[in-house]
């Protein structure tokens, strides 16, 4: 995760004093931003489009941010009411990945780290599953329909 940043040593530093850090969004991904009950309705709905992948939860705010793919967020929420995207120059505060639960965190706070491999969602996979919940199955693209 601190790679992404232009001076990885600098989220380091600021895990270390602070605990969570602002790393840019854009360079190694972007992420897909939904209120906590959207999340949770596409979790339900499609379990595996979210499995394994990197979240961030805001609990402050009641939002999650789902990693995706650099350049591609923009896509996967286009017309999907209730959500939104960041990406170039867009900053988004995370917790050291590999320091597990943290009590009484509140911002940056990881629901599912990012593994070791690097996945990220599937911006298609996460595309349907938006469609088919915000604007119900009809409306979502049959498999392996092209965009």
């Amino acid at each position: 995760m601190a790679a992404a940043h232009p001076e990885p040593a600098r989220v380091w530093a600021e895990w270390a004093e602070r605990r969570a850090a602002l790393v840019p969004a854009g360079r190694r991904w972007d992420a897909v931003v939904l209120p906590v009950t959207l999340y949770q309705q596409v979790a339900e709905a499609a379990p595996a489009v979210l499995a394994g992948v990197p979240v961030v939860a805001d609990r402050r705010t009641e939002l999650y941010y789902v990693l995706v793919p650099p350049g591609r967020g923009a896509a996967v929420v286009a017309g999907v009411p209730g959500v939104s995207a960041r990406g170039v120059g867009a900053w988004v505060a995370v917790r050291d990945p590999g320091v597990g639960r943290v009590r009484g965190a509140r911002v940056g706070v990881w629901v599912q780290p990012p593994g070791r491999g690097g996945r990220l969602a599937d911006p298609v996979e996460l595309r349907r599953a938006l469609v088919a919940v915000c604007l119900g199955p009809a409306s979502a693209p049959a498999a392996g329909a092209r965009r």
